[in-house]
């Protein structure tokens, strides 16, 4: 549990860190905070910290797609290498 919690702040200050470094206004820095929580929590974390709900659906959206990108590459490579070694 305490893994779990530790990635989710990481996840979120990160992308707060950059958005900092890129010179991100305190709006988009409201938005972009829940990105790493599943989408209705997300939108309700960004409307009482004054972000914008539907830039940080959209946000989420696109995280969960990345993710799910990159656990599929993963996933085809390993299927790959076990279909090389069995042959």
């Amino acid at each position: 549990m305490a893994v779990l919690l530790f990635s989710t702040f990481v996840a979120m200050f990160t992308g707060v860190f950059f958005a900092v470094i890129l010179g991100a206004h305190q709006d988009i820095l409201a938005t972009i905070i829940p990105k790493s929580v599943s989408t209705p929590i997300a939108i309700a974390i960004a409307g009482q910290i004054g972000g914008s709900s539907a830039i940080t659906a959209m946000g989420v959206m696109i995280a969960v797609y990345w993710v799910l990108f990159l656990v599929s590459l993963f996933y085809i490579g390993w299927a790959y290498e076990m279909y090389v070694q069995s042959v």
